[in-house]
C-alpha cells in the first residue's frame, strides 16, 4: 500500500526535480553556449517585444528592437496566449534551445560590442522553442 503511494508520487517527483534542474542564462550567455544546450531546456529573461502569428522575439534590453539583436520564440498556441497582455515587459521565459537557427553573421557596434547572430530559419520556426513564460518583472534581472 505504501509502495503504490510512493509510485503515485514518483512522476511529480521527477517533474519537480527536471525543471529545477533547468539552467538560467543571460540573454549573452545563450547566445555564446547555444550549441553546448541546443535541444536542452534553458530559462532566459528578456524584453518580450510584440508578438504576431509572423514574429515574436526577446531582446537584451528595452529599446533595442531596432538594432536587430534578438532571440525569436517559436510558435505556440498557448505561449500567445499566456504573452498577450505582456508585451514590452521583462520575462523569464524557458524553452528550447534550437541551435541551426542561429548563424553567425557582422560584427555589429553596440554598446557592449560583440558578433550579431542572425535568423537562419523563417517565420515563427524560432530560436527557442515550445516556449513558457516562468516570470515577468517590472525591472530587468541581473545574472
Amino acid at each position: 500500500m505504501i509502495e503504490a503511494f510512493l509510485l503515485a508520487l514518483l512522476p511529480a517527483a521527477l517533474a519537480q526535480a527536471e525543471r529545477q534542474a533547468v539552467p538560467v542564462m543571460s540573454f549573452r550567455q545563450l547566445w555564446e553556449e547555444r550549441y553546448e544546450y541546443d535541444k536542452k531546456r534553458v530559462r532566459v529573461t528578456g524584453w518580450l517585444g510584440m508578438c504576431d502569428h509572423r514574429a515574436c522575439h526577446l531582446y537584451p534590453s528595452a529599446g533595442t528592437e531596432s538594432q536587430g539583436i534578438s532571440i525569436s520564440i517559436g510558435k505556440s498556441a498557448v505561449f500567445d496566449r499566456a504573452v498577450t497582455r505582456l508585451h514590452s515587459r521583462w520575462l523569464t521565459i524557458e524553452g528550447t534551445i534550437n541551435a541551426r537557427c542561429f548563424v553567425k553573421g557582422d560584427v555589429v557596434d553596440t554598446e557592449n560590442g560583440g558578433s550579431l547572430l542572425m535568423l537562419r530559419c523563417p517565420g515563427r520556426t524560432g530560436q527557442l522553442v515550445d516556449p513558457r513564460v516562468v516570470d515577468f518583472h517590472p525591472a530587468p534581472i541581473r545574472h
